[in-house]
């Protein structure tokens, strides 16, 4: 039991210090999700950026150029 606790508890520390190492706050809730489900936050993070692209096409002509826009669909 206590090497199945170390192990889980490994887990969670190296979740946490990707967390920090890329910038974010690293606490509890996303620790937990990240640890029930490490793929739900690359999904919400493609649909959200999907979402921002759309954004940007809306401003082609206005405050950016298609070329522009191009290069963040690409991404």
């Amino acid at each position: 039991m206590n090497a199945y606790l170390n192990e889980y508890r490994a887990r969670i520390l190296a979740i946490r210090q990707e967390l920090i190492s890329k910038g974010r706050e690293g606490n509890c809730i996303e620790i937990k999700n990240l640890l029930l489900n490490p793929a739900a936050q690359s999904k919400q993070f493609l649909s959200e950026f999907g979402q921002y692209c759309e954004k940007r096409q809306g401003e082609v002509g206005v405050r950016i150029t298609q070329l522009t826009a191009n290069k963040y669909h690409r991404l």
